[in-house]
C-alpha cells in the first residue's frame, strides 16, 4: 500500500469516527442517561466521554493539517505518538467507570461498553498505522 492511500484510509477513518461512531456512542449514553436520571456517575462519566471527544477532534484536525500533509516530519510524528499515548487511556478509563456501577448489567449499558471497547481497539489500531507507516 502506498503512502497516498494510507493517508486515504486514515482520513476516512477520522470521518467515519465523526459522522458514525461518536454520535453512536453519544446517543447511547444519551439513552442510559433517560433510563437512570438519578445517577449522578453517569453524567460524570458522560462528561469524561464528551472531554475525550473534544481533545480527540481537536487531534484529528490537527493530524490532517500536519502529519497528513508532509512528506518526513520527524519531529511532528513523534509529538503525535506522544498525543496518542496521552489520549488513549481515557476511553479504558471511561469503560472501567462504566462496568464498575451498579447499572452495568443494564442491556443498554452493555452495548454501550462494547461500542466503547470497539472504538477503543479501532483507535489502537488507527494508531499504530500512523506510527508505523506513514
Amino acid at each position: 500500500m502506498q503512502r497516498d492511500e494510507i493517508i486515504l484510509y486514515l482520513k476516512y477513518s477520522h470521518q467515519n469516527y465523526q459522522r458514525t461512531v461518536i454520535p453512536q456512542i453519544e446517543q447511547s449514553f444519551l439513552g442510559l442517561l433517560k433510563l437512570f436520571p438519578n445517577e449522578p456517575s453517569l453524567t460524570v462519566i458522560f462528561n469524561l466521554f464528551l472531554k475525550f471527544q473534544l481533545s480527540f477532534e481537536l487531534h484529528m484536525k490537527i493530524e490532517e493539517a500536519t502529519i497528513y500533509l508532509n512528506e518526513t516530519d520527524k519531529k511532528t510524528a513523534q509529538l503525535d505518538h506522544k498525543e496518542h499515548m496521552h489520549e488513549e487511556p481515557f476511553l479504558t478509563e471511561i469503560i472501567s467507570s462504566l462496568k464498575r456501577q451498579k447499572y452495568s448489567n443494564n442491556p443498554f449499558c452493555q452495548i454501550l461498553i462494547f461500542k466503547l471497547m470497539n472504538f477503543n481497539i479501532e483507535l489502537k489500531q488507527h494508531s499504530w498505522i500512523e506510527e508505523n507507516l506513514i
